[in-house]
């Protein structure tokens, strides 16, 4: 079975001016921190992502939508946190997965345009299961995790494709893409959403 792939959207940076939680950062490094309140605890899902970033200062930034090839909607917003600037995005889609069934995806990518090197260690030190691919697109070295949350925690996929397919199915799949650059990186996290009879 073909490795989940992300929807690949990297929203592109742009200057914010508001600040966010400074306890919580104080605490945790930027891109951890927002990672944490903006993706993770909302599970990536857009209507919780979208109060999480503005009550922490968000501005909105740009939205929109489209039935092409499949439904998807995307809004993001910009905020500072800790002096580093960065886009949050939150993307929703729907897509046909066979006769009579649909398939969903929640998915929040943070982009900041400072390093963020003790952030990325931070988020590599938390998914805690090994990266399935890695690689260089010119200035840019990306790490995927494919793994499965069970209540609250994360676990490898198996090997078995029979139990992979379950696994997707009940929604209990994700994906995790890390893309680091000189001063600048970006996160990545798709929640694979139970698949359900088409409307």
């Amino acid at each position: 079975m073909d490795r989940i792939r992300s929807l690949g959207f990297v929203p592109i940076v742009t200057m914010g001016s508001l600040a966010a939680d400074s306890h919580a950062q104080a605490v945790q490094p930027p891109l951890f921190a927002a990672f944490k309140s903006f993706c993770v605890n909302t599970g990536a899902g857009p209507d919780a992502v979208k109060p999480a970033v503005e009550m922490a200062g968000g501005k909105p930034f740009k939205e929109g939508a489209t039935s092409i090839p499949y439904p998807m909607t995307t809004a993001s917003w910009l905020i500072t946190i800790d002096g580093h600037k960065m886009t949050v995005a939150a993307v929703s889609s729907r897509a046909p997965y066979g006769p009579g069934k649909t398939a969903g995806t929640a998915q929040c990518d943070i982009t900041s345009d400072a390093n963020e090197d003790s952030s990325i260690a931070a988020i590599q030190n938390w998914v805690g299961v090994s990266p399935y691919r890695s690689s260089i697109d010119g200035p840019n070295a990306l790490t995927f995790y494919d793994y499965q949350e069970q209540g609250s925690v994360r676990l490898p996929l198996p090997t078995d494709k029979a139990t992979v397919k379950s696994i997707i199915e009940a929604g209990h799949s994700w994906n995790l893409v890390v893309i680091k650059s000189q001063g600048m990186a970006s996160i990545s996290l798709t929640h694979m959403l139970a698949v359900t009879p088409t409307d």
